[in-house]
């Protein structure tokens, strides 16, 4: 279960990037994009950053959106490129 170590790790760097700024607004959302070949579950990871935003005041009310992205793959020899779901 790597998604709750995520969402931590998407709120510590949230919280440096608005402390670097000096930013003392609410955050309203938090685009998050990963690779399907990452394994993350989209419901668990947003779980767990819901439980996690809880206790950091300029997150407590903000969502998380989740973009995954296909890969794609390209063949240096004849540049046939392929995408993986």
């Amino acid at each position: 279960m790597h998604e709750l170590q995520i969402a931590q790790n998407i709120i510590t760097i949230v919280n440096d990037e608005l402390s670097k700024s000096g930013n003392k607004n609410a955050v309203d959302t938090v685009y998050f994009i990963a690779g399907r070949m990452r394994a993350i579950i989209p419901e668990t990871l947003q779980f767990s950053f819901d439980v996690q935003k809880k206790s950091h005041k300029q997150l407590k009310n903000s969502k998380l959106s989740i973009k995954e992205i296909n890969i794609a793959i390209k063949c240096k020899d004849c540049e046939h490129q392929q995408t993986i779901s």
